[in-house]
């Protein structure tokens, strides 16, 4: 598979964090998925070892450098040329050496780590980035265990007691129990009869209550879902980009249109029992062109060829 190749002490521009978001929520419960997109190949469900390192490299440069701030494990975990999708993060070493040396009280708090081929998403809880918590989600592309490229989606927290469903924007998932390649089939499956054809028979096909929503501004239960659907503007648009997966859970990172002013970025992650769609995840971010980043380079991901 193939990925298309700051200013000092801007990890992000906060303002372009999405905090209100009642509009979106109506139209991100899931993403439509357009049939045929594309999607990682596994060798084995159960990781390789070279996403057993890559998961491991991922999680060590978290600690080091954006926990404990240890400038010279860019050095360490990363290799040039280092391709950077934050906005607001210059290209290279010495843009992510300069975004960490402006935020001291930085620290990540993980709660999720999925690695799926030369990928590598995190989920986290973060402190040190403005003046309210954020959920960031990254997503991390490894080449022979050194980071090379990195995107993300930064989100202001609502807390669990003023969400729609009630429930945290974030949480550790119980242990694997399906295979991954057949997780990836039913997601993409799903949001395409769901999405791609307005087919609301998909929700009894592909999900199953009690269906747990982390999205902060949209409902529990399949009822809240197929409600979604049958009100979403008839400009709706979805880009898929990188569909990956472990376990029991399918990453999907995609641009959406018509459901805001601008477009917007999202990164979200579903959960799966016994083939069955149980639970989302979800971070949205206000999509700066790639001719207004620091780095130039757009937010979204490709699409991943198999």
């Amino acid at each position: 598979m193939k990925v298309q190749p700051p200013d000092q002490g801007s990890f992000m521009n906060v303002k372009r964090s999405i905090t209100v978001a009642a509009a979106l929520a109506l139209t991100l419960t899931v993403l439509p998925a357009p049939a045929g997109a594309a999607t990682l190949t596994h060798s084995a469900d159960r990781l390789t070892a070279k996403e057993r390192l890559n998961k491991r490299v991922a999680l060590a440069a978290v600690d080091e450098l954006l926990n404990k701030h240890d400038l010279t494990a860019v050095d360490r975990y990363y290799r040039e040329p280092y391709i950077q999708h934050n906005p607001d993060i210059a290209n290279g070493f010495a843009g992510v050496k300069a975004a960490i040396t402006g935020l001291p009280n930085l620290h990540y708090d993980v709660f999720q780590t999925l690695a799926d081929g030369d990928f590598v998403t995190v989920d986290a809880r973060v402190t040190g980035l403005g003046d309210t918590t954020k959920i960031i989600m990254d997503v991390f592309r490894l080449d022979r265990g050194r980071i090379v490229e990195h995107w993300d989606i930064i989100q202001d927290e609502v807390p669990a007691s003023e969400t729609v469903s009630g429930n945290s924007m974030i949480s550790s998932p119980p242990p694997a129990q399906h295979p991954r390649q057949d997780n990836e089939r039913v997601v993409i499956k799903a949001l395409d009869r769901l999405y791609g054809h307005r087919d609301l028979t998909a929700i009894d096909r592909y999900w199953r209550d009690p269906y747990v929503e982390h999205a902060p501004f949209a409902a529990n239960g399949t009822a809240a879902l197929r409600t979604a659907v049958r009100n979403l503007p008839a400009g709706f648009s979805y880009e898929p980009g990188l569909v990956m997966s472990e376990g029991n859970e399918v990453v999907v990172h995609a641009r959406i249109t018509g459901i805001a002013p601008t477009p917007v970025i999202a990164i979200q992650i579903f959960r799966l029992d016994r083939g069955k769609i149980v639970e989302h995840w979800q971070n949205i971010q206000k999509e700066v062109p790639a001719d207004q980043s620091a780095n130039g380079n757009p937010m979204t991901t490709p699409r991943i060829t198999a």
